[in-house]
């Protein structure tokens, strides 16, 4: 094992249990004596779906559960984004993609309707960009071409779902060019519910 890795051990039973960190990647678990050579053990990948892992900790003895926290931390163990609530509203964050020039760009996220009446997107902004529309994506016997999405309705009980390949809110004119980690201000005006600003994190493509 390299100097620049770690190994954590702890007891379990009879069995003595470990996990080598280097590089914020952690690998095992193996049992001790048995670290992997030069961290060529199994792989445990940063975790895209904590939740099943932290319902995991919580039931792991009280030892092995102060393991996986230190584990969990570093290897980014965190809940989805917190919604924003508007009225009846909630609207879930999801994230943008810049236009390669930075002056622009694509707008994903999702609006839940918990109440009992429709309401209407009637407009939509982004602060810094000169203009801003909502899209839809449609191929019918040819290839795929976007229309506009003019004022659409989330249905009581319902969603307006803006995702990669389908709806989505696509801006230009953005100052100063938009990098990696930015955030980006959309701005929605409900019928019903009124305004409410959706903040969003600039991401890669495929992020």
């Amino acid at each position: 094992m390299s100097a620049a890795a770690r190994s954590v051990s702890i007891v379990v039973g009879p069995v003595a249990m470990g996990f080598a960190i280097a590089a914020g990647k952690v690998w095992g678990p193996y049992r001790s004596g048995q670290e992997p050579n030069g961290l060529a053990g199994a792989y445990l990948p940063p975790m895209r779906q904590p939740a099943s892992i932290c319902r995991q900790s919580r039931r792991a003895p009280a030892a092995l559960a102060l393991l996986l926290g230190a584990v969990l931390a570093l290897t980014g163990c965190r809940r989805g984004p917190t919604p924003i609530r508007a009225g009846d509203l909630s609207i879930v964050p999801g994230y943008v993609n810049a236009a390669p020039g930075g002056d622009g760009g694509v707008a994903y996220f999702v609006t839940h309707n918990g109440g009992a009446a429709p309401d209407t997107l009637r407009s939509v902004a982004v602060a810094g960009a000169s203009a801003a529309h909502l899209h839809t994506v449609a191929q019918a016997g040819g290839p795929e071409r976007m229309t506009l999405f003019e004022q659409p309705t989330v249905p009581p009980g319902g969603a307006l779902v803006l995702r990669p390949g389908e709806a989505h809110l696509m801006f230009e004119g953005f100052s100063p060019a938009l990098r990696l980690g930015d955030t980006v201000r959309i701005q929605l005006r409900f019928a019903r519910n009124g305004p409410v600003e959706v903040p969003l994190v600039v991401r890669p493509y495929g992020g």
